[in-house]
């Protein structure tokens, strides 16, 4: 069965890779936000769904995720997991787009294409609001920083994926217990680190409230700054010294999640 599997996957690589040279100059809209990206044409190849069909878990009760990448020159990298009882697969082609399929009513459909100027270097799986619908996480190649932005898709009442092209919050995370989405920024020396708190409203992010660490003025000085949204912008209500760090490394929460 590993065998089986392993050469399964090797036929797959090489069918991406067939899509990335056959199709260089094709040019589509990106669905969210109507710019023009390149991306392969996925037409060309008759038997794509077919492919992803057999190469997307082998039996129903398979639940592992499966990551493939492009390891000699990082051209692409293929994704494929489940949501709940919905089966989802990423080929993220490297500084173009991601291309995003989702199998419903037993039928492989491509969703979503996204303009994605970056290399896929992790995917995430879990619940962004709430709702105990999986949501889906792409995140970008780590900065300078090491931090990773990230690619936010929302399952919608029908599970279908839809990607949120406002919503770009550094580790972001949804805390179960108070409701709330948390977010934080963690920069080297002489930078600026966050913590923000957000709500949902409706369908929409909200921030309820922040906290922000100004290490730009060296050690002797360090202020860290308390803000939140009123009418509509950020408003900053307290600042105080924070030499040693200490007071925003509790705030909100002690530990990086």
């Amino acid at each position: 069965m590993k065998k089986v599997f392993v050469i399964l996957s090797i036929l797959f690589v090489i069918l991406i890779i067939y899509f990335a040279y056959s199709s260089k100059n094709c040019c589509i809209k990106n669905s969210t936000t109507n710019d023009s990206i390149q991306k392969p044409d996925y037409s060309a190849c008759k038997s794509l769904k077919d492919s992803l069909k057999v190469m997307l878990f082998q039996n129903k009760d398979q639940s592992k995720e499966l990551m493939i990448q492009d390891d000699d020159n990082s051209r692409f990298v293929l994704y494929l997991n489940r949501l709940k009882n919905k089966k989802v697969a990423v080929i993220a082609f490297t500084d173009t787009c991601l291309i995003i399929f989702q199998n419903l009513n037993n039928e492989w459909v491509q969703i979503d294409s996204v303009s994605f100027k970056s290399y896929a270097s992790k995917f995430e799986i879990t619940d962004l609001n709430g709702d105990n619908k999986d949501d889906l996480i792409v995140y970008g190649f780590a900065n300078i920083h090491g931090e990773r932005l990230p690619y936010i898709f929302i399952t919608d009442k029908n599970n279908v994926l839809h990607y949120r092209s406002d919503i770009h919050l550094y580790n972001i995370k949804y805390d179960k217990t108070k409701k709330l989405i948390m977010s934080y920024y963690q920069g080297g020396a002489y930078s600026i680190n966050c913590k923000e708190y957000y709500y949902w409203q409706g369908d929409s992010l909200k921030l309820l409230k922040g906290v922000e660490q100004n290490l730009s003025t060296g050690e002797s000085s360090i202020f860290i700054t308390f803000y939140k949204l009123k009418d509509g912008k950020r408003f900053d209500y307290k600042k105080i010294k924070d030499n040693k760090g200490a007071i925003y490394d509790t705030v909100f929460w002690t530990d990086e999640y």
